[in-house]
């Protein structure tokens, strides 16, 4: 929504520089700093409306009811820079922070049992990590669905599987883990 369109800003009389957009809040693996960069600009648009802190914890508060666990974090720790955080909220933080999934970058593949691939994916973005449909260079956790799971132990193993396997050779520490073993660190 906020990324389709190019916003300017006057930064002084006839000098426009491009505005934040806030489009990293909408973009699941967005940094951090970013995030925090642009969730400061939008709350400047608020100041004289609501209070910083009350701001930022109903930010956090929506982006936890969507699932953008980073951006909680973000929002949450900005919060903090104003007062403590009511008890929900620090739970909520506390609980993403210690995820085995936080800032790690999960893939998934081959079918699960007990979720479609977006509820799983949206699970782990809820406790602050990352995802992606693609084996990628700076993945950390390669979920193997049951089919996968049984494939590679009966010695043929997909793309993905074999991109993950690759990558450990070369020194990559990543994680391949069962379907079970997803579930158990969901619970964590």
């Amino acid at each position: 929504m906020f990324g389709e369109i190019t916003y300017y800003q006057e930064e002084s009389p006839g000098f426009f520089k491009p505005a934040n957009t806030f489009s990293s809040m909408f973009n699941t693996n967005s940094g951090y700093g970013q995030l925090e960069c642009e969730m400061t600009a939008l709350a400047g648009s608020f100041r004289a409306v609501i209070p910083e802190f009350d701001f930022y914890v109903t930010l956090g508060n929506f982006f936890w009811s969507i699932g953008a666990g980073r951006c909680v974090v973000a929002a949450y720790k900005l919060a903090k820079r104003f007062g403590a955080l009511p008890d929900y909220a620090a739970a909520r933080l506390n609980a993403i922070q210690k995820s085995p999934f936080r800032d790690k970058t999960v893939v998934i593949t081959g079918d699960l049992f007990r979720m479609e691939r977006p509820e799983a994916l949206f699970e782990v973005r809820k406790r602050g990590g990352l995802t992606s449909d693609n084996p990628v260079n700076t993945m950390d956790i390669l979920v193997l669905g049951s089919q996968e799971w049984s494939e590679m132990n009966g010695g043929v193993a997909s793309r993905k599987v074999q991109k993950a396997v690759d990558l450990q050779k070369k020194g990559r520490k990543i994680a391949i883990i069962s379907e079970d073993d997803f579930y158990s660190m969901l619970n964590e």
